[in-house]
């Protein structure tokens, strides 16, 4: 028997308690028999709120899936329908019960469900990598094109942006050049949503000495690596 079948009275003690009961929740019929249903299987709010309504002699049946524990205190996912009971004078004289234990169908769909969205998590990243390795390896082959027919170095700085935008996909791109001198960055070219940037960010220097050689632009030149920036406005 995989069916728990309990009736209980309009106090909600138990008044009969098959088999299926004492397999599913673990009390002996000498033991459930009296006994406050919620004392033995706790409370759920639903079936709570369906057994205080006034049925006014309906014989309205509530179904659902509802979380009762069992004679060790642990929780099980229960698929329940309660139907009330009715004397030859339609009197309502009490409640009978039928349940199922969907415990471990409940926390296998879980699981199931839990290992999906971590695969869509994960798909999703690598679809975005692969996109991203996409558009720069498209990036890398227009940039090899250009060089190898560019001959003039300010149209060459110029293509340069342009394909970063357009093949890349970047929002703006820039090409500083290091004045000798002073050993700053000097912008020359420039391609993309710009606003401005160029001439509102702090000086950058090659040196790590001056505060303005510390950031990212600098630590990039000074030892030949990219530096990826997640905070353009504080550390440009």
């Amino acid at each position: 028997i995989d069916e728990a079948i309990i009736s209980t009275d309009m106090d909600d003690r138990i008044l009969t308690w098959n088999q299926g009961a004492t397999t599913i929740f673990g009390w002996e019929e000498q033991e459930a028999i009296g006994k406050k249903r919620t004392a033995l299987l706790g409370e759920d709010s639903d079936i709570a709120q369906f057994i205080k309504t006034d049925l006014k002699g309906e014989r309205i049946v509530f179904k659902g899936e509802v979380k009762l524990k069992n004679k060790a205190g642990l929780v099980m996912y229960i698929r329940i329908t309660i139907s009330p009971v009715f004397d030859e004078v339609q009197r309502q004289t009490g409640f009978v019960s039928v349940s199922m234990d969907i415990t471990t169908s409940k926390i296998q769909g879980q699981a199931l469900k839990e290992a999906n969205e971590q695969l869509e998590v994960k798909v999703a990243e690598r679809t975005g990598n692969l996109l991203k390795a996409n558009k720069l390896y498209r990036f890398l082959s227009e940039l090899n094109k250009m060089i190898l027919r560019t001959t003039d170095e300010r149209a060459l700085y110029q293509d340069i942006c342009d394909i970063a935008i357009r093949y890349g996909k970047f929002r703006m791109a820039w090409i500083g050049l290091i004045d000798p001198a002073t050993g700053f960055v000097i912008p020359v070219m420039n391609s993309g949503n710009e606003q401005g940037y160029l001439s509102i960010i702090k000086p950058i220097s090659i040196n790590p000495d001056l505060p303005e050689g510390r950031g990212p632009t600098g630590q990039a030149l000074r030892e030949g690596t990219y530096f990826v920036c997640q905070d353009v406005e504080h550390d440009p």
